[in-house]
């Protein structure tokens, strides 16, 4: 079967799931070792301790959330549609998957490195918003569209980890894929023009 997955793609698998299913702090090895169906020694055999999985499960995580999505939703030219459609399915997979997110925000654990590593990623990807972004934003001079950025992201960020806080003040499920789009619709035409 062409289609397997290594032991090692296995436990990073499995980490990502242990991450979501019980949280940055609740994970043992024995819980890693027991969703990828291997032994808790193969661990520390393929990658030394259970901090270097981690760190390897959430830049695989970081990856796909910022270099891979980006790159899917802005392939040819960035229009309002495809800002629109990012920041939907970003909304939805930080519903989704509150707890992998919050790992990125809350991973005291990681050495300096791996934090600056998610640091750089991030200011990596919001450089990458701007510059997909940089005529549609109504900001005029680079510093206000780079805040622009920033509030929309946060705007984003904040509702979709909490969405309990905010749906009883708008009378809107954040479940429903039509009220997130009326949110990011409201949010995006503040800021950017269609174009």
């Amino acid at each position: 079967m062409k289609n397997q997955l290594s032991t090692k793609e296995k436990l990073v698998f499995a980490m990502i799931t242990c991450i979501e299913k019980y949280g940055l702090k609740n994970i043992t090895t024995r819980k890693i070792a027991a969703e990828a169906r291997i032994n808790v020694a193969a661990i520390n055999y393929h990658f030394g301790s259970k901090d270097n999985l981690l760190n390897i499960a959430l830049e695989q995580t970081l990856n796909e959330a910022f270099v891979n999505n980006v790159e899917e939703h802005f392939t040819d030219k960035a229009t309002y549609k495809a800002f629109l459609e990012f920041f939907e399915e970003t909304f939805t997979g930080i519903i989704n998957y509150p707890n992998i997110t919050n790992a990125h925000l809350d991973n005291h654990s990681s050495p300096k490195k791996d934090q600056n590593n998610i640091a750089n990623k991030f200011n990596n990807f919001l450089t990458d918003l701007l510059v997909k972004g940089n005529k549609n934003l109504k900001a005029q001079s680079e510093i206000e569209k780079k805040m622009s950025v920033v509030q929309i992201l946060s705007a984003i960020i904040f509702p979709s980890l909490k969405p309990h806080l905010f749906e009883s003040f708008l009378e809107m499920d954040f479940k429903n894929p039509q009220n997130v789009q009326m949110y990011i619709n409201n949010l995006l035409e503040k800021n950017m023009e269609k174009i």
